[in-house]
């Protein structure tokens, strides 16, 4: 990774059965889970890339579904200069994410919003 600076910014994620938190992206994109815990750098799974973060909490709550398995996490994260996401089975590009959506390169979860 280059040299960047981290913005703040906001992660829904989805807690699996077993406990793992999962992006709730990975319900659209249909693979390339990669599992987010409070303080650990989290980074894109091989052949995937970048991950997907809120710009804003107000963005997060729209997307949020108010479901006990969906959490709010404040995250810091390194701007990705892609604008498109993408596993081995599929792509989106930016406009085609939720509104105020921003791509990373990293995340790192801070605290619990919700």
């Amino acid at each position: 990774m280059t040299n960047k600076n981290w913005y703040k910014g906001y992660k829904v994620i989805r807690r699996k059965p077993d406990g793992a938190r999962v992006s709730a992206m990975v319900d659209i994109l249909g693979c390339g889970a990669v599992t987010y815990e409070q303080g650990r750098l989290t980074e894109p799974a091989p052949g995937c890339g970048p991950l997907c973060v809120f710009e804003s909490c107000v963005a997060a709550e729209q997307f949020w579904e108010g479901s006990s398995r969906q959490e709010i996490w404040q995250c810091e994260y390194l701007p990705s200069e892609h604008k498109t996401i993408w596993t081995p089975e599929k792509s989106l590009h930016l406009a085609q994410l939720p509104r105020g959506s921003a791509l990373a390169d990293a995340v790192r979860l801070l605290r619990k919003i919700k």
